[in-house]
């Protein structure tokens, strides 16, 4: 709509509008395509039908021959074309196959197969995904409701902007530079107390996500005092992350089958306490697994389906994850505090949204 408006001349000369990944697509097989996963992020996919939306269509004022062909995630709808296999070196013809979206895919590998079933994949940011039988739309618009990688299914999602992206700010400033830094601020970290010693950490270093969806919001270290040591903020960043993560599930819980396990993924899940810290903080046993790139395994599993290896998504799953994960079960004395603190946390967030330094678009959740 932007193009269309300000810079009419590209946007008239446009053959097709599309992502970057479907241009990747077109590069490898000489088609215009994106695949429902990926369409739904755009606005204007029907979620219901996985079609585009006429309606969002003549709204929008783009029409549909500007945008490229809906297929199934996990489908092929072209080969690799001479030109890339001479590029490449792979043979001419060789399938190529739609997977769909990062997180669609990480559900994929981390298990998220039938209802009940939930992940937390923390990276830069964090994700917290459900599968989902039926479209799930919260009330209050705080989750999101994207087509699964599994073709004719979806998931509830909500996401956090900024995670681990804070972790690494604190130790780039706070911690001598060289390869042991990390090692050292985890260490600090593990030997806090929960609740940090009274510190309090809001993630919202670029906005929030999910839960509040509150671009101005700020990140905040809160109740420091002359006796807070550098632990203490390290921790109080790692339980900063678990609350709003545990914030976001419970928000989904309430769109979907009762959630039991939560299995986990991304670089701070290769910390054992902080995986002790989620199971605390969700009041669930979390699964860790031995492999961490749960998007790239999920593409694999979900083309390996289609090209005929497997004959399901489960089937491939017990193939290309074979390992038994390392879980970690809620201690009921932490729960409790932990409970507290997220009470805090949300009373904090909800307290600052009267400082006008801090943002104006809250509103009580």
């Amino acid at each position: 709509m932007w193009l269309r408006d300000e810079r009419p001349e590209l946007y008239n000369k446009a053959h097709k509008l599309i992502g970057v990944q479907d241009y990747v697509a077109y590069l490898l097989t000489g088609l215009f395509m994106t695949d429902w996963t990926q369409a739904c992020r755009t606005m204007l996919m029907n979620i219901n039908t996985f079609s585009w939306d006429e309606e969002m269509l003549a709204i929008a004022g783009i029409p549909k021959a500007k945008l490229p062909g809906l297929y199934p995630p996990a489908s092929q709808p072209g080969s690799l074309t001479s030109a890339m296999a001479s590029a490449t070196g792979l043979p001419s013809g060789t399938p190529v196959v739609v997977s769909g979206g990062d997180q669609q895919c990480a559900a994929l590998a981390l298990n998220i197969l039938q209802p009940g079933d939930a992940a937390a994949n923390t990276g830069t940011g964090s994700f917290v995904i459900a599968y989902a039988e039926q479209p799930m739309f919260d009330d209050e618009c705080r989750t999101l409701c994207s087509a699964s990688a599994v073709a004719g299914k979806w998931i509830a999602e909500a996401g956090i902007y900024n995670t681990g992206s804070v972790y690494r700010w604190f130790r780039e400033q706070f911690y001598p530079a060289g390869e042991h830094a990390f090692d050292l601020m985890n260490d600090e970290a593990s030997k806090s107390p929960i609740g940090a010693n009274g510190v309090m950490m809001l993630p919202h270093f670029e906005g929030s996500a999910a839960p509040y969806w509150n671009p101005l919001a700020k990140g905040l270290f809160f109740n420091l005092t002359l006796g807070t040591a550098r632990g203490d903020l390290s921790r109080a960043i790692l339980e900063g992350i678990a609350l709003e993560i545990a914030h976001d599930l419970s928000l989904i819980e309430h769109l979907v089958k009762s959630i039991s396990e939560v299995n986990v993924a991304g670089g701070l899940v290769t910390l054992d306490f902080f995986n002790q810290m989620q199971a605390d903080a969700f009041n669930k046993t979390v699964n860790r697994y031995d492999n961490s790139e749960a998007s790239s395994l999920g593409a694999l599993m979900s083309a390996a389906v289609k090209v005929g290896i497997y004959q399901n998504h489960t089937e491939a799953y017990k193939a290309i994850c074979p390992a038994k994960p390392i879980s970690f079960k809620p201690d009921p004395a932490s729960v409790v505090k932990y409970r507290t603190l997220f009470e805090r946390k949300n009373d904090l967030y909800q307290a600052l949204c009267h400082f006008k330094g801090y943002g104006s678009v809250c509103d009580p959740v």
